[in-house]
């Protein structure tokens, strides 16, 4: 802004200032500038909370997921917010995988179990 603009300015504002009644020309500026504040307040806050939820989709692995490509080769597609909703996250994944395990080691100690106290083999020898 050049001194000739500002002055400019000042001038409107002066002449503003002096049609308006002085206590409520500030009492509305005043007001005015606390407005703007919180809700750049809020925008700031706003802006924290969807960096978490981002950080959280990546954490969890809901915002992407692989598809096969042209030669065989898996690549990573993005997956938008808006159609994150139900997919499969990390967590759902690796209490499935503990699951699957666990069921595979009952079998294991079952299968065990029976060999103990099977009868060994005679010897016809």
């Amino acid at each position: 802004m050049t001194e000739h603009e500002g002055k400019k300015a000042l001038d409107r504002l002066s002449s503003y200032i002096a049609a308006t009644d002085p206590g409520t020309f500030f009492e509305e500026r005043v007001g005015a500038f606390a407005a703007l504040a919180e809700v750049e307040a809020i925008a700031a806050y706003v802006a924290e909370l969807e960096a978490e939820v981002a950080r959280c989709h990546t954490r969890l692995e809901v915002d992407h997921h692989y598809v096969l490509g042209d030669g065989e080769e898996l690549q990573r597609v993005e997956i938008p917010p808006s159609e994150r909703k139900g997919e499969v996250d990390g967590i759902e994944a690796r209490d499935a995988t503990i699951h699957e395990q666990d069921r595979q080691i009952d079998k294991l100690r079952a299968l065990i179990a029976g060999l103990g106290t099977a009868q060994p083999p005679e010897d016809n020898g």
